[in-house]
């Protein structure tokens, strides 16, 4: 699954689909509506974020992000792992939501295009973690032209003030 696009690629099992989006390019989505379970992959270009952002950071606000709404029940990990010849961290977690509880493998990827964000959610009644490695194994990201350096570090403009 992919398109034009897209900074990211993924391997979908038998019995899941593409779920098109229009309006955020570097997002692929996928559900096995039969099983109630969904996957999404999110990408951010390196060149959007100052050097000091990296894989670990970049876990830490996107699982930030994805708890912010809700109240965290249960967690696992991050764990370092390899996908697609990437480091990546992976954290599991149960997140209820006013009455709805849901269970996450959530994957930062640190690619060479972008950051890269997989997350895998179903009812804990329908959740398959190994079900979803696979899927997330399946992750590839698209090779593209080189990126834009990314900024080092705040410049101070100067002053023809001695005071300020």
């Amino acid at each position: 699954m992919g398109d034009s696009d897209a900074m990211a690629q993924l391997r979908l099992l038998s019995g899941w689909r593409p779920v098109a989006s229009t309006e955020q390019p570097h997002h692929l989505r996928a559900t096995d509506l039969s099983r109630v379970r969904f996957i999404e992959v999110v990408s951010e270009p390196l060149m959007d974020f100052t050097e000091d952002m990296n894989l670990r950071s970049y876990a830490e606000l996107t699982f930030e992000r994805l708890t912010s709404q809700g109240q965290l029940l249960e967690m696992n990990g991050p764990a370092a792992k390899t996908i697609g010849g990437l480091n990546a961290l992976q954290t599991e977690a149960v997140i209820a939501y006013s009455r709805t509880v849901w269970k996450y493998l959530h994957t930062a990827i640190e690619g060479t295009q972008a950051f890269h964000q997989v997350l895998a959610w179903a009812p804990p009644s329908r959740y398959d973690r190994s079900t979803f490695e696979r899927l997330v194994d399946g992750f590839a990201e698209v090779p593209g032209p080189p990126q834009a350096p990314r900024a080092t570090r705040s410049i101070n403009p100067r002053s023809d003030y001695d005071v300020h």
